[in-house]
């Protein structure tokens, strides 16, 4: 049965097929007439209105507590550029970052001979 409704639809698509074959004009497209020129006021208005539809979304997904709560988990702690009195910390001058030359060593141990 499916083999036969098979064979039906195959030869209405053929037939179909050939009696309009014969119909058919090359007619080249001219894609000039095809091209929209849009005005300066209407890229205005979409720039706007994507604009304006971005803000939103963005919005609404910041105030979703699962984003906040998946951004605030992979998001790199910003530095702390003061402390707690107020003054700005050592390691923002240059002058901090180079290595004293009063630093202690470690003392090395040297092994003694036992007699």
């Amino acid at each position: 049965m499916r083999h036969q409704i098979l064979a039906v639809c195959t030869a209405i698509f053929l037939t179909a097929g050939s009696s309009h074959a014969g119909n058919l004009v090359n007619k080249p497209i001219n894609t000039e007439n095809l091209v929209v020129k849009p005005s300066q006021t209407a890229a205005d208005l979409a720039s706007r209105t994507i604009k304006i539809v971005g803000t939103a979304t963005a919005s609404v997904i910041e105030k979703d507590g699962f984003v906040k709560t998946f951004n605030n988990l992979f998001r790199s702690p910003t530095p702390q550029t003061k402390q707690p009195n107020g003054l700005p910390l050592p390691n923002q001058f240059p002058s901090t970052m180079y290595k004293s030359y009063n630093t202690p060593q470690m003392p090395i141990m040297v092994p003694t001979r036992r007699n």
